[in-house]
């Protein structure tokens, strides 16, 4: 449950949703390459306000 809460934290830290990825420390920025939030992110954001790229490389 201690791991889940931590996973969480970083998740949503590391996502982009609160604060944009290119403003966090590198460690953020590197953690959230292998985190699947990050990617729920921007799919989110694509559909919602248009793009053409959803599957985007890191």
């Amino acid at each position: 449950m201690i791991f889940n809460i931590i996973l969480l934290s970083l998740q949503l830290v590391s996502a982009g949703v609160m604060v944009p990825r290119e403003m966090l420390p590198l460690f953020y920025e590197k953690i959230s390459a292998i985190l699947p939030a990050t990617y729920v992110a921007e799919a989110l954001f694509t559909i919602t306000f248009g793009g053409s790229n959803i599957f985007l490389t890191y």
